[in-house]
């Protein structure tokens, strides 16, 4: 104690003085006491930050020192990013307005006219988020439906999903809306190093076409192209029967899903349905 006590006097006529250092472990010591320390933080260019002021607990290890040291120096600062570069992704213009805060347009999608607006899909990947505190505000979610102005695809009741791996989904737990402005607001701090966020879960066009690839191994299932959408994609037919009867005196059943483009709930009821017939 008596040496402790010469340091700490030593620490206090040197304060000011000298370079700034974490300091006030004995690893010789068995007592425990209280003692101030000071980290100087550099970043990876060298900058010096302002020294930080720690109040820590003297044990018989310097160990927890040298963790206080690693985990301040450690914070990941590089700045988030956003990702639009994979399939089905929508985003439009993104506005930074804090150091973690942003404020997201949603593109939205229109007719072959160029009308009836709707933003019910927005699909986008942000990066570098891990153990961050995050805000996206959405906004620009008023379109319009049968050529009448007004139309909004959030409410209050409505809530964007997030996935780890853009392949499993569920809901934000919370989610702010602001109805005077239309807006949605959504606070998170993920475990993860990514997350995606969207309308619904996204079910793409290489989802269906993969399903289509294991029903055409199928015999008592047949694919066959029946026209072509506004941009020119084929719309499939599946017809699932015993090809071995012939067709008169047999009930039909019709099931039509995605009809609407950013309905992709439909398309999972309709691949849970061709998977349980087949």
């Amino acid at each position: 104690r008596q040496e402790r006590g010469r340091e700490n006097e030593q620490h206090q006529k040197n304060s000011g003085e000298h370079e700034p250092s974490l300091s006030g472990s004995n690893p010789q010591s068995n007592s425990v006491g209280n003692s101030r320390g000071i980290i100087a933080l550099l970043t990876a260019d060298g900058s010096r930050h302002n020294p930080v002021m720690l109040q820590h607990t003297l044990f018989r290890s310097a160990g927890l020192s040298a963790f206080l040291v690693a985990t301040a120096c450690a914070q990941d600062t590089s700045p988030i990013t956003f990702g639009k570069n994979f399939e089905g992704s929508s985003l439009g213009k993104i506005e930074k307005t804090g150091e973690t805060e942003f404020r997201c347009t949603v593109e939205g999608q229109h007719d072959e006219r160029g009308r009836n607006r709707q933003a019910t899909w927005y699909f986008f990947r942000l990066d570098r988020v891990k153990d961050r505190r995050v805000k996206v505000t959405l906004t620009d979610l008023v379109g319009e439906y049968n050529d009448k102005p007004g139309a909004c695809a959030m409410s209050a009741d409505i809530i964007p999903v997030f996935s780890h791996d853009g392949k499993h989904w569920e809901h934000f737990p919370q989610m702010a809306w602001d109805d005077r402005t239309k807006e949605a607001t959504l606070e998170f701090q993920s475990r993860h190093d990514s997350i995606w966020i969207a309308h619904v879960p996204p079910y793409t066009t290489q989802d269906l076409r993969r399903l289509l690839e294991e029903l055409g191994r199928l015999p008592t299932a047949r694919m066959e192209v029946i026209g072509k959408t506004v941009q020119g994609r084929d719309l499939q037919l599946v017809t699932v029967t015993n090809f071995d009867l012939p067709d008169e005196n047999k009930k039909s059943v019709w099931l039509q899903g995605r009809q609407h483009a950013w309905e992709s709930g439909t398309s999972y009821v309709l691949e849970g349905a061709l998977r349980f017939i087949t």
